[in-house]
């Protein structure tokens, strides 16, 4: 636990992000109350609780064709392993987002644990998350083997890892250095003042 953690966190809004709010903006076909909810960056509370941080994200969102502020719960846990901190995401199930797919922090279909690279720099916080489709691949010609289920069928059956924590740690240490193996795009966190 770190206590610098905790507080208010905003996120960053990407470029195309904000060029969509532009173009929006533009069309002149909407509230400027709405564009400047649009224009708010999502939140999140980091508080501490026992073992793990709780964290609430609090963005403003469409859900079911309506605009609204939403929330969604999540807990995390940091480890370092080899000089590189990772954070596991669990959602907080008493409170699910009201639609799958939101979280800047994943939103999980499966009780289950998200894990994510965090990169700190001094009042930032980046949370890159593996590239699902590259971990698919690296599994299925057996460059990386970590004991695993295939969940669901078709063509993209969800990854659960069934490892033991030894053997988590030894590949969370061998994907940390392999850059094409996160996201393109990442979560820029910064803390309020």
């Amino acid at each position: 636990m770190d206590s610098t953690k905790i507080g208010t966190w905003h996120e960053l809004l990407l470029p195309d992000e904000l060029d969509h709010i532009k173009s929006v903006e533009d069309s002149g076909a909407f509230s400027p109350e709405h564009i400047a909810n649009l224009r708010t960056p999502p939140k999140y509370e980091f508080e501490k609780n026992d073992k793990f941080y709780s964290i609430t994200k609090t963005s403003y969102e469409e859900v079911n064709e309506a605009w609204t502020y939403t929330s969604a719960n999540f807990d995390m846990t940091l480890t370092e392993i080899e000089g590189q901190y990772w954070a596991s995401f669990s959602q907080n199930l008493g409170n699910m987002p009201p639609r799958s797919g939101t979280i800047g922090l994943r939103s999980f279909l499966i009780e289950a644990h998200g894990m994510a690279k965090i990169e700190f720099d001094d009042d930032e916080m980046r949370i890159r998350f593996i590239k699902y489709e590259w971990f698919k691949e690296v599994l299925k010609k057996n460059r990386m083997r970590i004991d695993h289920e295939l969940v669901g069928s078709g063509s993209s059956p969800r990854i659960i890892l069934t490892a033991s924590t030894t053997q988590l740690r030894a590949l969370m240490a061998k994907i940390a250095t392999v850059e094409e193996a996160f996201e393109d795009e990442y979560i820029t966190l910064t803390k309020a003042s």
